[in-house]
């Protein structure tokens, strides 16, 4: 049972996102998002319950992997193309199938990055590039506030859909770009070795509760700030 119960919390992880693509057609946002937060927190503890009960091992690094592809790779995707308007109608015009492969964009480099992650032995203690669960968690923001937050400061963004194809296209690549950032694994609880980390945890927690939806934003920029910072600590 102890062996088992990452593979468990990761299973968790895909089952979410299938209930999420699920709330997507059924046009149910707050589920949508719901399921991708309950997924996200999957992720984050099936790999730390693997390192505390010392199970780590190549079957959960892959099955992780293909659960991610679900979850952070096709749930982004799919609302994306919802709130372009693609999920029941193909486009029209030139900038509309634009939008349309832009959505595609970030499935496909989502499922890249997560085979680069496999391969980079770089990579164990820190990313390079955005981590598909933060992305899918920004684009979640997105969609939650296109249907649900009016005069959110999203809505500049959703007014312009030049603007809003420029915005998916950034977010789609920066999965891949090789930025280093910071990684949100304990190897001690030393505030020392980890104050970036505590840090960045203790003020999102803050924003979150206090902006709840709109300020996962805010949160993505912390994070770059804060990984900058981790990186500049570290050289010095």
């Amino acid at each position: 049972m102890k062996k088992a119960l990452p593979h468990i919390l990761t299973l968790g992880n895909l089952l979410c996102g299938i209930l999420s693509i699920r709330a997507i057609f059924n046009d149910e946002p707050f589920w949508a998002i719901s399921f991708v937060f309950a997924a996200a927190v999957l992720d984050f503890f099936d790999g730390f319950v693997a390192r505390a009960l010392g199970v780590s091992g190549e079957l959960g690094k892959q099955l992780d992997s293909l659960a991610d592809n679900v979850t952070f790779g096709a749930v982004p995707a799919v609302m994306l193309l919802s709130v372009n308007g693609f999920l029941h109608q193909l486009p029209t015009n030139i900038l509309g199938w634009m939008l349309f492969g832009a959505s595609l964009l970030v499935a496909a480099l989502a499922t890249l990055r997560l085979a680069i992650f496999n391969l980079d032995e770089s990579q164990v203690s820190g990313f390079k590039g955005m981590p598909t669960p933060g992305n899918t968690l920004l684009i979640s923001a997105l969609y939650y506030a296109f249907f649900e937050i009016s005069g959110s400061f999203f809505s500049a963004l959703f007014q312009t859909d030049f603007l809003f194809l420029i915005v998916i296209i950034f977010i789609a690549v920066w999965q891949v770009l090789p930025i280093p950032l910071m990684a949100l694994k304990f190897k001690t609880w030393q505030f020392k070795a980890n104050r970036w980390r505590y840090l960045f945890i203790v003020f999102s927690a803050v924003l979150f509760f206090a902006f709840f939806i709109e300020a996962i934003p805010i949160i993505i920029l912390l994070y770059l700030l804060f990984s900058i910072a981790q990186n500049t600590s570290k050289a010095s």
